[in-house]
């Protein structure tokens, strides 16, 4: 018995090293892969940003409707040393390389709570390191919305967001936020906005030729059928 409990022994001891092994590569390769796709994303969502910004049109700028999969902004988290790519969608093909937003929410900067959710083990890995009163900033080739942390919970997953009356932001994951397998909690970290700037293109041309144009008085006289009866304006009832 003492040998066959010797080799069962050693045979666990390898078996829990290569699972080891195993998970740490799968969270190696997983944290790879959201680099490599970050790089992609954000180098598209940069080119969107400069094609707008070089527009001279006088209109302010505005970015229509996302739709799922659709690359929609840049998620700044400087604390975490976080730049991210955010795609319309909250699926297995949006979280597998980007910030998801929940389309059942709102955009940040809209009244209400935008709620963002990526896994835990790519760009939300370290989002229970965040304190309130560190800044997150989401950026569009259009706005830039910045929000202050204002608190973290835990939540049982599945739990119902609440919403807010002012413009707010929620990031939510996994929770532990390290762990490699599916979890029964959720990490819900909230945030408030405190500023918000829309871009647009100098309106300045526009306002001079407002201002520099004559100022002219338009009549249309009424038939002179019409005005021989002593019809006016004060008789006539129609709007």
């Amino acid at each position: 018995m003492a040998p066959l409990r010797k080799w069962s022994i050693t045979a666990l001891g390898v078996v829990l090293i290569w699972s080891a092994i195993g998970i740490g590569a799968y969270a190696l390769a997983w944290q790879a892969h959201a680099r490599h796709a970050a790089q992609v994303l954000l180098k598209s969502e940069h080119a969107a940003m400069d094609q707008i910004a070089a527009k001279g049109h006088g209109a302010a700028c505005l970015v229509s409707g996302q739709q799922p999969g659709q690359l929609s902004g840049i998620l700044h988290v400087p604390a975490l040393h976080l730049t991210a790519p955010v795609e319309e969608g909250t699926d297995d093909r949006e979280l597998n390389v980007a910030v998801g937003h929940d389309p059942q929410s709102v955009w940040p900067g809209v009244a209400g709570a935008s709620v963002f959710l990526a896994h835990d083990v790519s760009y939300f890995v370290h989002l229970n390191e965040l304190k309130p009163g560190d800044m997150i900033t989401y950026q569009t080739a259009c706005n830039t919305v910045k929000f202050s942390v204002s608190a973290q919970q835990v939540v049982a997953a599945g739990s119902d967001v609440s919403g807010t009356t002012g413009p707010s932001l929620v990031l939510d994951t996994c929770f532990p936020a390290n762990a490699l397998f599916f979890t029964s909690q959720r990490l819900v970290v909230r945030a408030t906005e405190v500023s918000a700037a829309t871009k647009g293109t100098s309106l300045r041309r526009g306002r001079a030729l407002a201002a520099g144009a004559s100022s002219v008085n338009y009549a249309v006289p009424a038939p002179t059928a019409l005005v021989a009866q002593g019809l006016t304006l004060q008789q006539n009832e129609a709007p």
